[in-house]
This record gives structure tokens, C-alpha cells and sequence, in this order.
């Protein structure tokens, strides 16, 4: 067994099972300060009674402390849309932390074994996944957690079930067995008791052999992971701003942008492309087949769009766009008077009246404009381009698609689905929201009165 030693708390998770069981007594035998956490999930009537006594009595024999929580896992699972596996694995883990943070811990020992090993990346390759499923389950990783660095400790990981057999007969430990670990309904369960058998007869030393390219696979996880992230940041380019993330870890959202742009010319140069757009569109919830076909249809002109559930991503002129999908695409809104409007989670509109006289300035900004009030007639209406759109564009006399216009700014697909126009009651554009206002409606010597609109993407201002 191998163990980088805590001088801190350390939390032993412990369901009464042997690999728990072992982890525990092997902790207290290194002279740990150790505490075990037992979870009662509710799934199995009496035996799951039967494993929280068991705990306890083994505990109050060593003098160690025991935590232990109680689930509703059904009913969180209903709630949640997740499986009893994966609702148990979350409130395990969720609870395992926050005890480590209340109790000021180092971290939380689990007793993954080689086989457990074995078993998750056979699960993972059957899945079809890339490197990072390959990898297995590492020895010891950070989790941050409530403003805490608490470690996830694998003491367990090199060594097999049978030498953890073997370490508690040597100390006449008995363990509880959970009934379900013997049914083969579970796809874990498949591979523990089918799958991994059946290897063992072909290669004795198979679970081994599968640890030890586990390993070597971490290593060579860590040289792609360096690649993947000088790559990422050749093909990105200006889609990351000065001081954006220098890590492959952060997503659009955490870095403050609305898209990011993937130039297709870099991405092409680089050693292995599909690799690594599969790397930062799997980000966004996009997966291999989906990356394949959009590396078989770069060369097919631009227009062609695929969505995750929370992203969209299209295949521009010069560049692939990853944008967070637009839910209020088709917003409309109506405008009655003047007044501060919330449009959404795209922002608010504010509009006020004001004399044209000495002290006048007209608006100058991006997200700003001032118009002629006299000739807007309302009720206003806000909403997203349509087909067919036309304005006259500040400083020019003849009128002009908005599409066009938009292209001219070199504007993504995306990005145009998304654009803002304000109309007034004749439906004539006062304004596209952030780009330019309409020429017909603009300020001049012979004004009044004023509109200033202001458009702000932050609910807060």
C-alpha cells in the first residue's frame, strides 16, 4: 500500500464492506488521525441497517469517531433526473466534503483498489472514451470546495482484492457483503464478476497489467494535457482576452466571454486537429461523432450548425463558433413609454426624454444613442432581426439590408441570430442595439427634444 502521509484529519469513507473496511484499520495502523463517514442510502431495507451497525460497533472497538449520514436516495434521484448510482455517488462525495470542511480535515480516503481500476477503464473503453477515460482513477487529487483544498486519497489503488482479502484474515476482521455487488444487473457488476474473471483466466496478472497502463497513461495524460492547452490557445487567438484563463479548465462562461472562435486555417497546422477540437468542444457538451463531422465538412461551406444541450456550434466563413444556445433567439418586446425595460437575460433598455439646449451632448457610445424624439412615434417594439430587415445606417442617405450590414462587420451566424433592433410604431429600426443608429431619426440643428436610449447587458446597472 502507498501513501504520501498526512500529518491532518483524515476522513476513512466506510461502508463495512472489505475494501472499506481494510482502509480503515490500515490508516489507524500508519498512526493516522483518522475519523470514518458512513452513508446510509436507504436502498436495501434491512441490510442497510444491518452494514450502519456494523460500522458502529467497529468503531466504538477502536475508539475511532463515526459521522454518519442519511439518505432519501430514491426521491433525490426522481428529483434530480439521475440515476441511483449517480445520486448515490453525488451525495456521497457532496457529503463526504462538506464534512471535511466543517471538520477542517485534509482529506477524504476512499478505498478504490486495483480492481476497482481495472474495472473503470474496461467501463470506459467499452464507452468509446478518449484519453482522459483511459487514465483510470488517480491516487490522490484536489477538489476545491467551499473556499477549501481537500484531497481525495486512493491508499488502495495498487493493491488487489485479494491481498485486502488476505490483510484482514491476518487480523481476523470480518466485513459485511453488500447483496447487490452479487447481481449482475449493474454494468459494474457485469465487468466485476463476468468480464474481469474471464481475463484473469486468460493472464493471471491482468488486473496489474491494467494498473500499470493506467499509470503510464497519467503520464502521458499530463504531456497531451500540456499540448492540448498550447494548442488551444494558438487556435483560439483573439477569441481570449488579455489575461484570459491559462488553462484548458476554464470555460467561456468563467473567462467572461459570449463565444469563442476556433480559426480553422490554425486549427488545420496543428499536429493532430480533430483531437483537439474534440478537446475544447467536449467542453460544451459536444461529442466525438459530432466533432467528426464537422472536421468532414470544413471544407463544405459555412452555415452548417450543431447543438449540445446548452451550446451551439457553427461552421463560419474563417472560423468553427462555440456560443452558448440562445433560448430568447425570437425575443419580442413591446416598449409603451419611455422607462427602464429588463429584455430577459440580455439585459435592460433604459430611455428618457431630455431638451436639446446648450448643455445637451449627444451619446457617443457603443451601447448608447441619442434620436430625434420627435420623429419616434410609440409604442417601441425590441426584438431580434428578421428577414427582409432594412435601416439607413448613421451617415449614409440610402437604406441597407441589416444582414448585410452585419456581414460587413464580419458578425458570425450566431452572433446575427442574436442581434437587437429597436422599432418604432411603424416598425422603421431606430436602432441596431450596439452597432448603429437609423440616419432618418438622428439629431440635428433644428431638435428639440431627445430620446436617450441606453442598452446595458448587466442587470445590475
Amino acid at each position: 500500500m502507498k501513501f504520501a502521509h498526512h500529518n491532518g484529519l483524515l476522513l476513512s469513507a466506510l461502508s463495512g464492506g472489505a475494501d472499506s473496511t481494510a482502509l480503515l484499520l490500515w490508516l489507524l495502523e500508519k498512526g493516522c488521525r483518522v475519523e470514518a463517514v458512513h452513508c446510509n442510502f436507504h436502498l436495501r431495507g434491512e441490510e442497510s441497517d444491518r452494514d450502519e451497525q456494523f460500522c458502529k460497533d467497529l468503531c466504538r472497538r477502536h475508539g475511532i469517531p463515526l459521522h454518519i449520514a442519511h439518505f432519501d436516495t430514491v426521491t433525490f434521484a426522481q428529483m434530480h433526473h439521475q440515476s441511483i448510482e449517480t445520486a448515490a455517488r453525488n451525495l456521497r462525495y457532496r457529503y463526504f466534503l462538506d464534512l471535511a470542511c466543517d471538520l477542517g480535515a485534509d482529506g477524504v480516503c476512499v478505498a478504490h483498489n486495483r480492481n476497482d481500476q481495472a474495472e473503470t477503464l474496461l467501463m470506459n473503453l467499452v464507452r468509446g472514451a478518449g484519453i482522459h477515460g483511459l487514465t483510470g482513477m488517480k491516487a490522490e487529487r484536489t477538489v476545491e470546495w467551499r473556499g477549501r483544498k481537500v484531497s481525495i486519497i486512493r491508499p488502495l489503488l495498487d493493491v488487489s482484492r485479494k491481498e485486502i482479502v488476505q490483510f484482514l484474515n491476518a487480523r481476523k476482521q470480518s466485513w459485511v457483503t453488500d447483496s447487490t455487488n452479487l447481481e449482475t444487473d449493474a454494468t459494474r457488476n457485469k465487468f466485476r464478476l463476468e468480464v474481469i474473471p474471464l481475463l484473469e483466466k486468460i493472464n493471471p496478472s491482468a488486473m496489474a497489467n491494467i494498473a500499470d497502463t493506467c499509470r503510464r497513461l497519467q503520464t502521458v495524460e499530463s504531456i497531451y494535457d500540456s499540448q492540448i492547452e498550447q494548442g488551444r490557445r494558438r487556435v483560439l487567438g483573439s477569441s481570449l482576452p488579455d489575461g484570459a484563463g491559462n488553462g484548458s479548465d476554464k470555460t467561456m462562461a468563467e473567462q467572461g466571454l459570449q463565444e469563442i472562435h476556433i480559426g480553422i486555417a490554425s486549427l488545420r497546422k496543428e499536429t493532430a486537429p480533430e483531437a483537439l477540437l474534440f478537446e475544447i468542444a467536449s467542453r460544451y457538451g459536444f461529442n466525438g461523432h459530432q466533432v467528426e463531422d464537422v472536421m468532414a465538412h470544413l471544407d463544405g461551406g459555412p452555415g452548417k450548425v450543431w447543438s449540445s444541450a446548452t451550446h451551439q456550434l457553427l461552421l463560419d466563413r474563417e472560423d468553427i463558433v462555440i456560443a452558448k444556445r440562445n433560448d430568447d433567439r425570437g425575443i419580442r418586446m413591446r416598449i409603451p413609454e419611455e422607462g427602464v425595460y429588463v429584455v430577459g437575460q440580455r439585459g435592460k433598455i433604459r430611455i428618457t426624454r431630455q431638451n436639446v439646449d446648450k448643455d445637451f451632448a449627444v451619446a457617443r457610445t457603443a451601447d448608447a444613442v441619442s434620436l430625434d424624439a420627435d420623429s419616434v412615434v410609440f409604442p417601441l417594439t425590441l426584438r431580434t432581426v428578421e428577414k427582409g430587415d432594412r435601416f439607413v445606417p448613421f451617415g449614409m442617405r440610402g437604406s441597407k439590408l441589416v444582414s448585410d450590414f452585419l456581414t460587413d462587420k464580419k458578425l458570425s451566424l450566431l452572433e446575427k441570430r442574436r442581434q437587437l433592433v429597436l422599432c418604432d410604431a411603424s416598425d422603421r429600426i431606430l436602432w441596431v442595439i450596439g452597432r448603429r443608429p437609423d440616419n432618418r431619426f438622428r439629431i440635428t440643428p433644428e431638435t428639440k427634444n431627445a430620446y436617450n436610449i441606453a442598452f446595458s447587458k448587466s442587470l445590475m446597472r
